[in-house]
């Protein structure tokens, strides 16, 4: 900016010069005509002498006229062009205030671009780094993909096997509980059906003592015989208790080395449980069913030992297969024996 001003100037300045030659030219040609002047006049005529010198004289006035007006224009035009040469240097001046802020401008902006192309040098690398953990982090997660599909796998064989383990399991369960059901209904039907023999024998000598009623004593005697009958009944009723207390220890103990299918077992041990209240209740109703030992009024009257009457009472025998097959003739006992299998009452 500033070499094109200088340039500018000069290429003014230099106008101006060439603008004030000609009319310097012009001035030494008119002094050198009027000083020729008089030197032709002795040489010529007077009259054709004094003309041409009037003419010339005229011609010179006119020249310098023209010179006077041209010269005046240029003064004019001078003054023009230091009023615009000091606009200029105005300009100039404020132009040189322009570049110093545009200097600082760019210091500014360099600075400026300095600190951007750090932040952006800066943020490059943030984002190198942030690829990286990205990469890093995809080969991680797909390695975990991968261990975990081989983990799944295994899951998967580890729970087929489980399966197999415990479908095996469930059948020995299974054939275990039949086994135990077998066992159950051949001891405690066989149990029953003592009793039940039992209480039949009950019966006929309960049926015995009503025809014998009017025989005091052998009322008595055969109370205490049905008394000791009931003792052993409660004996053998007890026996069988513990029977079952022992085979349910035995099948806690069995169900907690199994683990599996309690649900069948605790249905049996209540069915067991509803046999052994329904045995205590028809042997309360057996005891209300036989008449209450009777004191004599005094104990100064005379008492005679009665005469001895056989019944035979002998102990029941399990049944073997083929009796515990047909066992079950009338309708009456089967009836009886479910009624107290599967826990159900009339009542």
């Amino acid at each position: 900016m500033k070499l094109q001003l200088v340039l500018l100037i000069v290429c003014l300045v230099s106008s101006c010069r060439a603008q004030e030659e000609p009319e310097d030219q012009k001035g030494e040609a008119g002094e050198a005509a009027a000083e020729a002047a008089p030197a032709n006049l002795g040489d010529s005529r007077p009259d054709r002498s004094n003309a041409s010198i009037r003419r010339i004289l005229d011609e010179n006035t006119k020249v310098l006229r023209q010179l006077d007006n041209k010269a005046q224009g240029i003064s004019n035009s001078q003054k023009g062009i230091e009023g615009k040469l000091r606009l200029l240097g105005q300009d100039v001046a404020g132009i040189e205030r322009l570049e110093d802020g545009l200097k600082r401008l760019e210091l500014s902006t360099a600075a400026n671009f300095h600190l951007t192309a750090h932040g952006i040098r800066n943020l490059t690398a943030s984002i190198r780094a942030a690829e990286n953990k990205t990469d890093w982090a995809l080969l991680n997660l797909a390695r975990g993909q991968q261990d975990i599909k081989q983990l799944i796998s295994k899951v998967d064989a580890n729970q087929n096997k489980h399966e197999h383990s415990l479908d095996q399991a469930t059948k020995s369960v299974t054939l275990r509980l039949s086994a135990l059901d077998n066992l159950l209904k051949q001891s405690v039907l066989k149990e029953v059906v003592a009793l039940v023999q039992v209480a039949k024998k009950l019966e006929q000598s309960q049926r015995l003592i009503e025809n014998k009623v009017g025989h005091l004593d052998e009322l008595t005697a055969l109370s205490g015989l049905t008394a000791s009958k009931v003792h052993q009944l409660e004996h053998g009723l007890r026996s069988i208790n513990s029977t079952q207390h022992r085979q349910l220890a035995a099948i806690g103990h069995t169900v907690e080395h199994v683990g599996a299918s309690t649900w069948q077992i605790d249905n049996k041990l209540g069915v067991l449980l509803s046999t052994q209240k329904n045995i205590e209740r028809a042997l309360v109703e057996c005891k209300k069913c036989f008449p209450s030992h009777k004191q004599p009024e005094s104990p100064h009257d005379r008492w005679q030992q009665p005469g001895y009457i056989s019944y035979d009472h002998k102990e029941a025998n399990k049944p073997s297969s083929k009796e515990y097959e047909s066992s079950y003739d009338h309708a009456d006992e089967a009836s009886y024996l479910y009624q107290l299998w599967y826990g159900k009452d009339d009542k």
